[in-house]
């Protein structure tokens, strides 16, 4: 992969209207298979086309989706760790047909639905009928696709089996059916699919779809018009669209398209960072339009959404602190030309000193949510038009005490992925549910994934460092609470390990997870060579310096340090989830905190 195409995916990945994990996912399959030129392991000494799109993966979707990827490790873990390569999943000729279950929303709430845990939730949708929830778990074969559907109140959710999707890239909903996008290897570089259903329980697969072999969609998107499939950005961007899921058609719009939506009367493509907007009515042919007034200078356009016929646009600076516009308009066709005419808000000062984080709407109704930059207070935005919008304080329990990223708004409920409850080990995910936006309850569902858990079994009077990398750091911490520790080791150079760095953290010396100034070993180790390294946390206030690589020392230190409550995780790119605190204490409880140490071999 040239230094023009690595260009021009990092910028894809950049103006990524909302970020999208099975994007993320896309672009670093691609990366790998580019770089290692078939199979690959995923490594901490990768080159630096992995370490860019890790980088970019982390700063776009936040530091829960990072640490959950595997691309920022957390305190304790191994500092080498490469996953076996995935077998690839078998084409499906056709969908095997799933016993229905009621989709109405009836007095009677479905089932809790079953699934394999741990299972995360990677895209959430609201259907002409209900909500979706798509995500995977993984099994000891390979990992296995999860579906979760509900009625449209949300009242209760149930699994829907597999058909035979194979790797789910993405999926949208329109005004009678909803599409899944699919690929028919684990790794993306087979053939992509796309299935349809009108029920969000039986799917068809339609394999003609498109005649392009070499199609790598970015992006699917839906709304009132219909469907839209975006392929990788460039000079120019293939589109494909379709009024029904069924019968589609193929464009080509650009340059460097990163975001798209579907409203009423059309499609609409557009550029974040250049800020251009295109129009279509039947998705071959596309035309420029206006762009909001506001998305100049180091403002860029965000995201685009409908509420009933408005078309709503959210232009925000990239890097907090951040400052956000609301603009509205329809789309106008008149004399065959499509046009776009923009107005600000009523209230141009609603999201000053804001962060947006997702926004979505309905025939009748729009939300954003963000939080506040100067106190990390969580609000909620509601509109009735899109040009007048009321901001609301949400409550301290709300959504789990984050503000998540992945929201899905429907006529009669708004569901969210949002955190459990804190624990002694940190937090699970878990889905949300509310009638107006504002207030939250958690939904009748599995937790995705459940919150951690300290492992059973003894704590060893006076570990060694083996002992401790075998019961790991969660036990390690509940065992030991504040005591001081004294163990031996070896002073080690991890050569590449540490994650990003993003997004931010505070205070720095101890919250990046993976971002230890110090390793250690139990055995002797080379600079960047095989063995198990553990990060160390060495205490300001000591002056500490480690010894070159191979020294053995004896170390003294604890868990607990005294400032774990007060750790958070600090979004380091605008728009990107914020977790709660207690995501960012679970981590810093575990963190080993070096208070002294003498050399004991050369």
């Amino acid at each position: 992969m040239n230094d023009e195409q690595l260009t021009r995916l990092f910028r894809s990945l950049e103006e990524q209207a909302e970020p999208d994990q099975a994007f993320n996912e896309s672009l670093f399959a691609r990366l790998e298979r580019e770089a290692h030129g078939g199979g690959f392991r995923r490594s901490t000494s990768a080159r630096w086309v992995l370490l860019a799109a890790a980088l970019l993966v982390a700063a776009a979707v936040g530091a829960a989706a990072a640490v959950g990827s595997g691309l920022i490790k957390l305190p304790f873990e191994l500092a080498v760790a490469s996953p076996t390569p995935q077998p690839s999943a078998s084409t499906v000729a056709s969908a095997t047909p799933i016993p229905s279950a009621t989709a109405s929303a009836s007095a009677t709430p479905l089932p809790t639905a079953s699934i394999p845990q741990p299972a995360s939730i990677q895209k959430l949708i609201a259907t002409h009928d209900g909500f979706l929830a798509i995500g995977s778990a993984p099994t000891s074969g390979d990992d296995v696709n999860v579906l979760l559907r509900a009625p449209s109140d949300a009242s209760g959710w149930e699994s829907i089996d597999d058909p035979g999707f194979g790797r789910i890239f993405d999926a949208a909903a329109g005004s009678s059916s909803e599409i899944i996008v699919t690929n028919t290897k684990q790794d993306l570089s087979g053939t992509f699919n796309v299935w349809r259903s009108t029920d969000g329980q039986t799917w068809t697969l339609d394999t003609g779809w498109t005649t392009d072999a070499t199609t790598a969609p970015v992006l699917a998107t839906g709304g009132p018009a219909g469907f839209l499939i975006l392929g990788q950005t460039g000079p120019s961007s293939d589109v494909w669209t379709s009024s029904d899921g069924k019968t589609w058609a193929h464009g080509v719009v650009g340059p460097a398209i990163g975001g798209a939506a579907v409203v009423n009367g059309g499609f609409l493509a557009y550029s974040g960072g250049d800020r251009k907007i295109y129009a279509s009515v039947n998705g071959t042919a596309w035309q420029a339009v206006a762009s909001p007034v506001n998305a100049s200078g180091n403002q860029i356009i965000s995201r685009i959404f409908g509420i009933g016929p408005n078309v709503v646009a959210l232009t925000c600076q990239v890097v907090e602190p951040s400052s956000c516009s609301v603009w509205t308009s329809t789309l106008q066709r008149s004399a065959g030309s499509l046009s776009l005419e923009w107005k600000a808000a009523s209230d141009p000062q609603v999201m000053d000193g804001y962060s947006v984080t997702a926004a979505a709407g309905t025939t009748n109704r729009g939300f954003m949510w963000g939080y506040d930059l100067a106190t990390y207070g969580r609000v909620a935005w509601t509109s009735n038009d899109g040009a007048s919008w009321s901001r609301t304080p949400l409550a301290d329990a709300a959504l789990g005490a984050g503000m998540p990223g992945g929201f899905a708004a429907g006529t009669s409920a708004v569901v969210a992925v949002g955190w459990t409850e804190p624990g002694p080990v940190g937090v699970g995910r878990e889905l949300w549910q509310s009638v107006d936006g504002l207030s939250w309850t958690p939904a009748n569902a599995p937790l995705v994934p459940p919150p951690p858990q300290v492992p059973a079994g003894p704590c060893q009077a006076a570990p060694t460092l083996q002992q401790l990398v075998d019961i790991g750091s969660a036990k390690a911490a509940s065992c030991y609470g504040q005591k001081s520790l004294t163990m031996r080791a070896y002073s080690s150079d991890c050569g590449g390990c540490g994650g990003t760095g993003f997004p931010r953290h505070s205070p720095d010396w101890i919250a990046v997870p993976g971002g230890a100034s110090w390793y250690v070993s139990t055995t002797a180790t080379t600079p960047g060579g095989p063995g198990v390294r553990l990060g160390v946390w060495p205490l300001p206030s000591a002056h500490l310096t480690p010894p070159k690589e191979g020294t053995q020392v004896e170390l003294t230190g604890h868990f607990n340090d005294p400032v774990s409550p007060d750790c958070r995780i600090i979004p380091y790119v605008a728009g990107t989830e914020l977790p709660p605190v207690s995501v960012a204490a679970a981590g810093c409880r575990q963190a080993f905190v070096v208070t002294s140490f003498k050399v004991v071999g050369s």
